[in-house]
């Protein structure tokens, strides 16, 4: 028994059009990945309820489109989201790494605060206005990287 209602399998497979859209169409996207444009057409088309894009030609595909259109379709379907991670200068953790992380919270602050000056509520137009969802893409990227990093310690024999 599958998990989720008929609905949210075709918006998957909308946002598998998408991408195949984004990267010049099924004749295009043979190209770039190991299935024909037929099967790139089955993967798009609603009255195949079973046939989906396998992993590796979403990233085939992701790639040459240079976004992530279904996988975070697919992170978002199971509650998470996905955002681009900065890469860290380097293997160190220096002031300098969380000084980013401080400037970017700092950013997002003074733009949330302008938002809500005016009425204690930030709407769609100010988020647009003040470009938050950016600003708080660019601090999550950085703590990202921190946390990488970190990872990358623990995980690394002594």
């Amino acid at each position: 028994m599958r998990h989720l209602a008929p609905e949210k399998y075709r918006a998957l497979k909308a946002k598998v059009r998408t991408l195949v859209t984004e990267v010049g169409g099924q004749e295009a996207g043979e190209e770039f990945t190991r299935v024909g444009h037929q099967t790139l057409s089955d993967y798009c088309n609603f009255k195949k309820p079973t046939s989906f894009m396998p992993a590796d030609v979403i990233l085939d595909l992701e790639m040459t489109a240079g976004t992530p259109i279904v996988t975070r379709h697919l992170a978002r379907a199971q509650n998470y989201e996905l955002v681009p991670v900065v890469a860290a200068s380097g293997p160190v953790i220096d002031s300098q790494m969380i000084g980013r992380i401080a400037r970017e919270f700092g950013d997002v602050m003074e733009r949330a605060g302008s938002a809500l000056a005016d009425d204690g509520k930030i709407s769609r137009t100010e988020i647009s206005r003040h470009q938050l969802i950016d600003q708080l893409n660019e601090l999550i990227g950085e703590a990202c990287a921190v946390r990488n990093e970190c990872q990358k310690r623990l995980e690394a024999p002594e």
